[in-house]
């Protein structure tokens, strides 16, 4: 039974439970984590850490695996045993050369491409995935004039609006963290640099961006992380 430490960077809803994944450890890359439940969700039973914590971004976690269980539109899933997560170390860059550092780590790792997952598109069809087998479906990206758009129809929307590499994006933020933060927030248009929040600085954003599960014959990209080094 395999053992990972990982660098948690993705922390999402999904299907009524989450999403997490990162980098792990042993240099291998990214690894998502996933149960037996409909599309691999992971609930707060099998997730949460000592004292009902939740893993944070940048929380190293040890994690116990039985096996690989990639899909085509997320390979780097693998599933997870049944014992409980372990926190190796919490998420802590009180310093200034801790930021700095964490910020240069950060940056190296953010695509220098401008298409994400081989598409220009906030979606993929599952045909050109079938035709077109990924790599990857999880990246770390270094936004241009981002903004957060809010609307309230039948439910509550927040999109983060970006550009990368002269190519523009559209996406769902699905970060329960950053969530939080802007629960209260009113319907409109917020860039990222007049956002006022707690543990926030709009100067050192990054966003994990994740693949979704295959819906109405697509899959739609996630911001399924809101980094800021504050």
């Amino acid at each position: 039974m395999p053992t990972f430490q990982i660098l948690c960077l993705a922390n999402s809803y999904k299907c009524q439970g989450r999403c997490i994944a990162g980098l792990r450890q042993d240099g291998l890359g990214w690894i998502r984590p996933v149960s037996t439940h409909l599309h691999g969700t992971l609930f707060a039973e099998e997730y949460q850490l000592p004292h009902q914590q939740e893993p944070r971004l940048f929380d190293i976690l040890e994690i116990d695996f039985i096996k690989p269980l990639p899909e085509l539109h997320q390979p780097e899933n693998w599933l997870i045993s049944n014992k409980p997560w372990r926190l190796v170390t919490s998420c802590q860059y009180s310093s200034l050369s801790e930021k700095q550092r964490l910020t240069s780590f950060l940056e190296h790792l953010a695509t220098p491409k401008s298409y994400i997952f081989n598409s220009f598109e906030d979606k993929i069809s599952y045909n050109h995935i079938l035709k077109n087998p990924l790599k990857s479906s999880l990246v770390i990206v270094k936004p241009e004039n981002l903004s957060f758009k809010i609307s309230t129809n039948d439910k509550r929307k927040i999109k983060a609006s970006f550009d990368l590499k002269g190519s523009h994006y559209h996406l769902a933020v699905t970060d329960p963290i950053f969530l939080k933060k802007i629960l209260y927030f009113s319907d409109g248009d917020y860039p990222v640099e007049e956002l006022s929040l707690p543990n926030f600085n709009s100067e050192h954003i990054f966003l994990t961006i994740s693949l979704g599960e295959p819906y109405h014959e697509y899959c739609y990209k996630l911001v399924a992380g809101v980094i800021s080094i504050w």
